[in-house]
């Protein structure tokens, strides 16, 4: 009968231990995306801008789960340069729960599944939106003159890929991101 009893205790534990690592999806945060429905991407980012976001870990018990491996999925159709030999799209979480992106890449993709992250095998977000400054067409790596008319073209029009906060309008907001985004290049 003891031997029964530790069995059960001993199981008890391993669940809770195993089950510490599990993400919860409704007690994970990615900042800023969460708030804008998406993400916004520049070759060649700047740590601290909209480009740079941070995925937050958390069990069902809330806590923290460090050392989490996360990773980032390109859905299809992903109309996305990929070619900038910065990108990462994987990462591990720290002591805290968190791990930040700066991806380094261009274009846009809009549909549904266009992007999803995930932690220790979980599906953690899925997102309609990827956006980039870098959008003439595909991208192709760098923020210039051929991105500006399109972005130009749309300012005080409604959505698509130069909407990057996804609230219907190309406006004040997406010039400061396109603005800070300009003369970046992932091509020497």
């Amino acid at each position: 009968m003891r031997s029964i009893a530790l069995a059960i205790i001993s199981l008890v534990l391993t669940l809770g231990i195993a089950n510490a690592t599990v993400p919860d999806p409704d007690n994970c945060t990615v900042v800023p995306c969460d708030e804008i429905g998406g993400l916004i991407i520049y070759p060649d980012p700047i740590e601290g801008g909209y480009a740079s976001f941070t995925v937050i870990v958390r069990n069902e018990s809330n806590d923290p789960i460090p050392f989490a491996f996360a990773e980032i999925i390109f859905g299809v159709p992903a109309n996305l340069y990929l070619n900038c030999p910065d990108l990462v799209l994987t990462g591990t979480t720290g002591a805290t729960g968190s791990v930040t992106f700066n991806i380094s890449a261009g274009g846009c993709s809009v549909g549904p599944y266009a992007v999803k992250i995930r932690a220790n095998g979980v599906d953690i977000r899925t997102y309609e939106n990827i956006k980039s400054p870098d959008y003439a067409g595909m991208g192709d790596g760098n923020v210039d003159l051929d991105d500006f008319i399109p972005f130009g073209a749309a300012m005080g029009f409604t959505g698509g890929c130069t909407d990057y906060f996804n609230d219907g309008m190309t406006g004040l907001e997406e010039f400061i991101v396109f603005g800070e985004a300009w003369g970046r290049t992932c091509n020497p």
